[in-house]
């Protein structure tokens, strides 16, 4: 969440005298971002137990994490895409 603060900081930064939306600003956004973020690293945690990656030798630890990220890109996408338009609702 920190990533968030620092955003609204620099928008507010670079515009004094213009009034702008802060990218997060209400309790709602605020839980709502929570919830997917959750929901984003449980997804992810459970596909790096099932893929056993923890369990991967060296010399099969770079093909074994390529796999895991081929399981994570799509997850991340939908996610992603569903936070950011439920925060500019």
């Amino acid at each position: 969440f920190s990533i968030v603060d620092v955003i609204n900081y620099v928008i507010g930064l670079f515009s004094v005298a213009i009034h702008t939306k802060n990218v997060v600003e209400s309790k709602n956004q605020v839980n709502f971002i929570l919830v997917c973020t959750l929901l984003m690293g449980g997804i992810f945690g459970f596909i790096f137990g099932v893929l056993d990656v923890e369990d991967a030798a060296l010399y099969e630890l770079r093909v074994t994490l390529m796999r895991e990220e081929r399981f994570c890109w799509p997850a991340g996408f939908i996610i992603g895409a569903i936070a950011g338009a439920g925060n500019e609702v």
